[in-house]
């Protein structure tokens, strides 16, 4: 009896479909989540982002001068009034006890986020997706239960070496449960 050789192109549709058939049939591979272990950050205002408002607000009103000086005054006057709106506005804001920024930032090993605020209240929170890494600061935009907003700025001038690496290190960990979002 003779032996007909194969279609080349037939053989390797052959292979490919039993590869297909049995890549579908399997059951997709689990990820186990790492451990991550608990976190207490002590929570301090970072001086540098004060001064630097500061000076940008001391720059706006240089440059408001010199739009005088020029004797375009109205501009001049707007920036004036921008300025000044703005730095009454922050003034207000930050001396309110109700936008206070919190003390304490407890980051839990099963993903749980609480806060203490200057009240000395425990609040659970979570941290958004718009939270992101600045270089060597973290900005973390916290939401707590009651719908308070905190954006936090976290880096050098407020925490310790050992303290920020051990916040990118549970940062970057997924939650203990893959179904739980932060």
């Amino acid at each position: 009896m003779r032996i007909v050789p194969k279609n080349l192109c037939a053989r390797c549709w052959q292979r490919c479909a039993a590869w297909l058939r049995e890549a579908c049939s399997t059951e997709p591979v689990r990820q186990a989540a790492r451990p991550r272990g608990s976190l207490e950050l002590p929570l301090h205002p970072l001086p540098a982002a004060s001064i630097g408002g500061a000076v940008y607000t001391l720059l706006a009103l240089a440059y408001c001068a010199e739009l005088l000086t020029q004797r375009n005054w109205l501009c001049g006057m707007l920036v004036f009034a921008a300025t000044a709106v703005i730095v009454a506005v922050l003034w207000r804001w930050l001396r309110h006890p109700a936008h206070a920024a919190p003390r304490r930032l407890y980051l839990g090993s099963d993903g749980t986020l609480r806060i203490r605020d200057r009240d000395g209240q425990v609040v659970r929170a979570r941290i958004q997706t718009r939270s992101m890494r600045l270089g060597r600061y973290w900005l973390l935009v916290v939401v707590t239960e009651a719908g308070r907003l905190h954006r936090l700025l976290l880096g050098p001038g407020n925490l310790r070496a050992v303290e920020q690496a051990a916040l990118g290190r549970w940062l970057r960990r997924p939650p203990a449960d893959p179904f739980r979002l932060r």
